[in-house]
């Protein structure tokens, strides 16, 4: 059975454009209107930006038509938003059943494919020419040939990590680790089956039952804190509870303290008490094993098949949302070829900044006694700050100091932080359910950043939601985000009302209230001002933490060391052999898109082979100008079946490229100036064949001439009627653009005609080589010789 081609955006767009249209499952949902008309018109304008002529050119996007596109995807993804509110109100009054499907569900994709496009061409060079096509093809584009690298996997508690370096298009390095796709396990399941075969292992009928209801029966008695939450969140605190540390690193059966949880010792007998030991101990072996499975499956409640590893990549969309992309490192979603050819997905992550404090027990040398003390620590201070927002809004439940970097200066002193390993995010809670996860609440913040509240009060649910769209989440999942950003909101006009009024004493803050923090009072604080011992954030965390590596290394004799603290912070990664941007054609493919037409045309049974015959004749000048367009119809070809260029071979494919264009314009110059020299005629739409057969070959070639000049210059050129009012400074600047053109100078060529479009204000300019046109003529007429050989077409066949 054949392989089902896969669906270009393109395809995939038109086909949710016709079930947006036609779908009647949530139609009635109150916005549906008003969406689908805003999306049928910005449907419509990225068609009339993206159709190619009949060589299939496609002109380049200009600055008006950007801003016309841009403007109509902002009121788009507006309306998109709302109606989708309005879905997921109606899914929870029972009027729909699920929003994956019907109306809801292809607005809920056709906004993640809007989001992606916007910022595709948001983050496009105006400078650069490309067409509409060119840009949204080029973002999607996320494929990495590692080529001969040697993999090899790099630290990490939840997933395999391979060190990757590769340049961009703009011939950047890039150097950081790819993590494979991973999605969410049943961790409930775990747990369950834990259970049952610890009460299989109960010689007590009665024992055998209340193991079997331990969590049913524990989540009643606390169903005020626990009745929502999943069974993996209810046997942690049973876990909790039953197991303590015997001193030595080792977990032990807390007997004393099975009533707590329900379970009577009597109903257990010495075998009972045993089996739930080890239902503990193997639970506690699981959570260790595999941290991203305990937490993502039981703490995040993520359902079971879900991608985990793209929510490094949601999480550095709303760092960037938020002003600061830094703060965390960097994680797009990627794809790569390894040596056998196979393709892995996944999320690259870009090389963080700073020391692991968390991992490297020997990096603790690269800090002072009081490394938040310096001068500009202030910016670890109120980098620590910024990154407990971004994290509760997005619900990371994981960050520890396994999960931050430090960045230090050459005195050991910590001057900023960078959070990793970005994926136990995005969970089904919002802050006022403290006992499911481990954030602290938007209260317990303590402070936040001038800089973050203005962005924080400035970002709207929607806004949020929608720049979430597309990266794997559900719409349960951005409805919880949302909710956390409202939480935080209400928190932050909470603290002002009440710092209005009152002036912290002894502390940065009060407690259970949010105070905003300017960069001149961050310099004035020092770190254990900004937590108390009971609280759960980031500044205890981290404070306490590396207070106790430097205190533990003074007892060491062991002190702060700036050779060491060099090292530390030029560390890199792992080198790999070679690594290369995958590139889909790009404006290769773009421009010579069309290029077989010029040599067969299976609708209309045109083959170029039929405009050559013995028998009716033919000439040199024609014959070269037919193998150089089969060549470049082959090139065609080639990138039509194999659109992915290694960047290491990118620039001698695009030579190879232009220089068969270039020659196919030479021969195609050739045979048209024979020819206009034939006729003794000076432009090109007064050549006129004798008969049918040379009519065909001479519009043949100036199909060709047009495909060429498409490709040479996508730019439109100005019509005739432009040229006419035309200074002779004006020409001057033309037919400088022109050489500059024929030099494949097409940069400034570029630049050159847009000055001059913009000088006289022409709004379609399409034609502008006429005068070179007839010189080429005229020079053609004068070389003709008077024993030139009889016009091949004038030979008729019987």
């Amino acid at each position: 059975m054949a392989k089902p081609k896969k669906q270009t955006a393109g395809e995939r767009r038109k086909k949710l454009m016709k079930d947006l249209n036609s779908y009647q499952i949530g139609r009635d949902i109150e916005g549906y209107r008003e969406y689908a008309e805003k999306m049928n018109r910005l449907d419509a304008l990225m068609q009339q930006y993206s159709t190619p002529n009949s060589y299939g050119a496609v002109k380049d996007l200009d600055g008006q038509a950007r801003e016309t596109l841009l403007k109509a995807m902002r009121e788009t993804a507006e309306a998109g938003e709302k109606f989708m509110e309005n879905a997921m109100a109606a899914k929870k009054e029972g009027k729909l059943k699920d929003l994956k499907k019907g109306v809801p569900g292809v607005v809920g994709r056709l906004q993640g494919m809007l989001r992606s496009d916007q910022e595709a061409l948001e983050q496009a060079d105006p400078t650069l020419h490309h067409t509409l096509p060119n840009i949204l093809e080029n973002a999607r584009s996320s494929i990495v040939f590692l080529d001969q690298a040697e993999m090899k996997n790099v630290g990490g508690a939840q997933n395999s990590r391979i060190p990757i370096t590769f340049k961009d298009r703009q011939g950047e390095e890039h150097r950081g680790v790819f993590t494979k796709a991973s999605t969410c396990q049943d961790c409930d399941g775990k747990v369950r089956e834990l259970l049952e075969r610890a009460a299989d292992n109960c010689p007590i009928p009665a024992g055998k039952e209340e193991i079997r209801n331990l969590l049913t029966s524990y989540r009643e008695a606390n169903k005020e804190r626990l009745g929502s939450a999943s069974d993996t969140q209810v046997f942690q605190e049973i876990y909790d509870k039953l197991l303590q540390d015997d001193g030595y690193g080792r977990k032990v059966l807390n007997k004393e303290d099975l009533p707590k949880v329900g379970l009577n010792p009597k109903n257990l007998a010495f075998d009972g008490i045993k089996a739930i030991g080890n239902a503990l101990t193997a639970y506690h072996k699981t959570v260790n094993a595999d941290v991203g499975f305990y937490i993502n499956g039981g703490m995040l409640g993520i359902s079971e098949g879900a991608r985990i590893d793209n929510r490094n990549s949601a999480m550095s969309a709303v760092a960037k949302l938020l002003g600061n992309p830094g703060l965390i490192a960097k994680s797009v979603n990627m794809k790569f070829v390894d040596q056998t050819g196979k393709v892995q997905e996944g999320t690259f992550m870009d090389y963080a900044e700073g020391v692991d404090l968390g991992n490297d027990p020997e990096a603790s040398r690269a800090v002072n006694e009081h490394p938040f003390n310096g001068d500009t620590s202030y910016k670890a201070l109120r980098e620590l700050a910024d990154l407990q927002v971004l994290d509760y809004i997005c619900g990371n439940v994981d960050r520890h100091q396994g999960n931050m970097m430090y960045k230090t200066d050459e005195k050991g002193n910590v001057v900023g932080v960078q959070g990793i390993d970005n994926d136990s995010s995005f969970g089904l809670f919002a802050e006022s359910e403290k006992n499911r996860h481990i954030l602290p609440g938007a209260d317990h913040l303590n402070v936040i950043s001038a800089s973050m509240r203005k962005k924080v009060m400035g970002l709207t649910p929607a806004m949020l939601k929608y720049s979430l769209r597309g990266r794997g989440l559900t719409e349960e999942e951005l409805d919880f985000a949302a909710k956390r950003l409202t939480t935080l909101q209400e928190s932050i006009r909470k603290g002002d009302a009440h710092y209005k009024d009152h002036t912290p004493k002894g502390k940065a803050y009060d407690q259970g209230f949010l105070r905003t923090v300017t960069d001149q009072e961050f310099k004035e604080m020092k770190i254990d001002q900004l937590y108390r011992n009971n609280e759960i954030n980031f500044f205890r965390l981290t404070h306490n933490r590396i207070q106790d590596f430097v205190n533990k290394d003074k007892r060491a004799g062991k002190k702060f060391d700036p050779e060491f603290a060099a090292k530390q912070r030029e560390k890199k990664l792992p080198p790999v052999a070679a690594a290369g941007r995958g590139f889909t054609g790009g404006n290769l493919l773009g421009a010579l898109r069309g290029a077989s037409k010029l040599v067969e045309d299976k609708d209309k049974k045109f083959k170029i082979d039929g405009l050559t015959s013995s028998l009716r004749g033919s000439s040199p000048q024609f014959d070269k100008m037919v193998e150089a367009a089969k060549k470049v119809a082959q090139l065609e070809k080639e990138l039509l079946e194999n659109p992915q260029i290694n960047v290491m071979t990118y620039e001698a494919r695009r030579r190879e490229i232009d220089e068969a264009v270039e020659a196919l314009g030479e021969t195609n110059d050739a045979y048209l100036d024979k020819k206009l020299g034939e006729k003794h005629v000076e432009q090109l739409d007064q050549l006129v064949g004798k008969n049918k057969y040379e009519q065909d070959r001479i519009d043949h070639a100036k199909k060709i001439r047009e495909f060429v000049g498409a490709y040479k210059s996508p730019q439109p050129f100005l019509e005739k009627k432009d040229l006419e009012g035309l200074s002779e400074q004006d020409r001057v600047e033309i037919r400088t653009a022109e050489s500059l053109s024929e030099a494949q100078d097409r940069a400034k060529f570029y630049r050159m005609m847009e000055d001059i479009h913009r000088k006289h204000g022409l709004a379609s300019p399409d034609k502008m080589m006429q005068e070179h046109a007839r010189n080429r003529a005229e020079a053609a007429k004068r070389q003709n010789a008077p024993n030139e050989p009889v016009n091949d077409e004038q030979i008729v066949g019987p």
